[in-house]
């Protein structure tokens, strides 16, 4: 008798007796075990696959690279499509994948299977191990229903740790979604976030059968549709977490049963429409409570804070209220000040306007105030200095005005503060230099006068300092290299006058900008500025010679002098670190020749010497400045031809792409 004619019933008593990921080739050349196969009870198996490893892993060790496979799937068709995506997604010859010859199929134990509760539970025992890491890779497929016990399906990307040895990766596991996951209705965390896991996928409305979740994380994962209304029936969920996805339509008021709620993110998404009052109410037990709909939730209806008139009452017990960057309009309503266990307000990149209502002082437990890029105007009110908790104040880029609080030294938490790009007027308070905490100071762009207090010098933990584009008027502190964990300085276009004091030269700064003051005598030994990466001293007035010991800038890559009274040569060393890439000399009364070592600036782009008093021949070194892309040379008293290259690119298709002047040659 052929094969062909005996019963499914005697074919499944006989593959019973096989291994049926063994004879699943020959799925395709037997139309008997085809049927078998992709029927009960074999469509329900599922197998693990070992079909490569990695040799330099991301992480910590080689990785062992595995797929799900079942009966139905596993052909060398499907092992070889997996295999490519898996080669793309590792650096170049990162991954080596096996011969389909040797490839096997190790089914997962049913009876294992039966006592798992998580996803690592189910790799065989045979491929583990002490200290190894096991990847994930291929589409999840449908039959996972059949894995009943579990309780963590976790499919983030990170590691899911077993005991301190074994690491499973799953950053490349494909979609889209399977429905059936509706069915593993024992899972208390569902995490199908990050990667390629789910190509342009919706969430499926069965989700809603998962009535003991804890945890939903789906976030930076492609989903696309609507938030179905089923997801109101998970009353269990603790973390909800949904962005960084492509989510549109209206906010389902879903969450009135989400008692136990306590982070809902849903930012970087399309949504729109108000935000529904459950949020409220499913927040109001005790507990730490979070509300994150910020960065890119598109309320289309023109939502505006008014309404936390409505919800401020039953949001007694958030922390945290993130609606950065979305288009919300109107005024930032005095009822914000009764959320008095929120530590965390964002509302930047927005469109609020009006004044800081002066009941913030209210939001006692305040650590985060961010509400910078917004249209608020006034002065910043005095009742913000009683938020004595508060870390970090973001105000940049709105239409403050007004002095600043004279007792702003009274918030000693600060850590950061940035008021620039508004209408800031009068005097820095001297009692600034109170905030002995502060490690980011940024008063640039607003219309500052009067002295530099000698207490900001005092600050001792700063390490960026801004105060650029002010009317500030004085000379530099003598104390400035107090400031020993400085590595940005930026005090450009104002009006500082005197020399620079020498303890400059102590800070660990990698940029320095003091252009466009009126600061004179000889220039700083900046060869000191071991560190220094940018430095602008330009349209100042400093006179006399460049300094000759210059050779350890090896991280240089700025140099703008231009529009002083420097003068003598121009040093060799000044170009011996390698790293330069734009240097500006221009505009004073420097002499002699260009140096030939000048062709040792490899990376230089950007080179203006123009309208000094430099004579001689323009050394034949420049032509190995491959990267150069503007030489300005005018204004001086040089003799012959450029380079040839420069000539040659002049007279070619780059023309436009290459800037050359060098004035009239003797």
């Amino acid at each position: 008798m052929h094969l062909l004619d005996l019963p499914i019933e005697v074919l499944e008593r006989i593959f019973l007796q096989l291994d049926p990921f063994k004879v699943a080739k020959y799925r395709r050349v037997c139309r008997s075990f085809n049927r078998v196969l992709t029927g009960s009870p074999f469509s329900k198996l599922i197998g693990l696959v070992h079909i490569g490893h990695c040799r330099e892993s991301r992480f910590d060790g080689p990785e062992d690279i595995f797929c799900f496979a079942t009966p139905a799937s596993f052909g060398e068709d499907f092992l070889r499509q997996v295999q490519t995506k898996v080669a793309q997604s590792f650096e170049s010859d990162g991954f080596h994948q096996y011969s389909f010859k040797n490839l096997k199929v190790v089914p997962i134990n049913p009876t294992k299977s039966n006592n798992a509760t998580s996803l690592l539970d189910l790799f065989p025992s045979e491929v583990d191990g002490p200290k190894k890491t096991f990847h994930l890779t291929g589409p999840l497929p449908s039959t996972v229903d059949s894995l009943k016990q579990l309780t963590s399906l976790d499919f983030g990307g990170s590691c899911i740790l077993r005991g301190a040895n074994v690491k499973l990766m799953c950053d490349t596991v494909t979609g889209p979604i399977p429905p059936e996951l509706g069915n593993l209705v024992n899972l208390t965390n569902l995490n199908l976030s990050h990667g390629t896991l789910l190509l342009r996928s919706t969430i499926p409305d069965c989700f809603g059968n998962l009535v003991n979740l804890e945890v939903l994380d789906i976030s930076c994962a492609m989903l696309t549709g609507c938030m179905p209304a089923s997801l109101g029936n998970l009353i269990n969920l603790v973390e909800l977490r949904l962005q960084q996805n492509s989510l549109s339509g209206k906010l389902p008021d879903i969450f009135g049963g989400m008692t136990k709620l306590r982070m809902l993110s849903l930012d970087h998404n399309y949504l729109e429409g108000l935000v529904p009052i459950s949020i409220g109410r499913c927040m109001q037990s005790e507990g730490d409570s979070i509300a994150d709909t910020n960065n890119g939730v598109r309320f289309t209806s023109q939502l505006d804070l008014s309404s936390l008139r409505t919800y401020a009452a039953s949001l007694k017990n958030l922390e945290c209220l993130q609606l950065y960057e979305n288009k919300l309009e109107g005024a930032l309503p005095a009822e914000i000040g009764r959320l008095t266990k929120l530590k965390i307000l964002s509302l930047g990149r927005n469109q609020l306007c009006g004044v800081i209502p002066d009941s913030i002082s209210g939001l006692v437990a305040l650590k985060q105030l961010n509400l910078r890029r917004n249209s608020f105007v006034g002065r910043i009110p005095d009742s913000i200095t009683s938020l004595v908790n508060l870390t970090h104040l973001f105000l940049e880029y709105n239409g403050l005005n007004g002095q600043l609080p004279t007792k702003i030294g009274l918030l000693g938490s600060l850590e950061v503060l940035t008021l620039n790009d508004n209408r800031f007027c009068g005097e820095i308070p001297e009692s600034i230099g109170s905030l002995t905490r502060l490690r980011i100071l940024d008063l640039s762009h607003n219309q500052l006068t009067g002295a530099i207090p000698p207490s900001v010098f005092m600050l001792s933990n700063l390490s960026t300092l801004e105060l650029n584009n002010n009317c500030l008027v004085g000379p530099l502190h003598q104390d400035i290299g107090a400031l020993t964990r400085l590595t940005m300085l930026d005090l450009s276009h104002n009006q500082l006058t005197g020399s620079v004091p020498e303890s400059i030269l102590q800070l660990p700064v990698n940029k320095l900008k003091l252009n466009h003051n009126q600061l004179s005598g000889a220039l700083p030994k900046f060869g000191a500025l071991r560190c220094i990466e940018t430095l602008h001293l330009d349209h100042n007035e400093f006179s006399g010679h460049l300094p000759k010991d210059t050779q350890g800038l090896s991280c240089l890559n700025c140099l703008n002098l231009s529009d002083n009274q420097l003068s003598g040569p121009i040093p060799s060393s000044i170009v011996s670190n390698v790293s330069m890439e734009r240097m500006n000399l221009s505009n004073n009364s420097f002499s002699g020749t260009i140096p030939w070592a000048f062709g040792d600036m490899k990376q230089i782009k950007i080179l203006d010497l123009s309208n000094n008093q430099l004579s001689g021949l323009i050394p034949e070194s420049l032509d190995s400045c491959r990267e150069l892309r503007r030489l300005d040379l005018s204004g001086n008293k040089l003799e012959g031809d450029l380079p040839e290259r420069f000539r040659t690119e002049l007279a070619g298709e780059t023309e436009m792409k290459f800037m050359v002047r060098y004035g009239q040659l003797n």
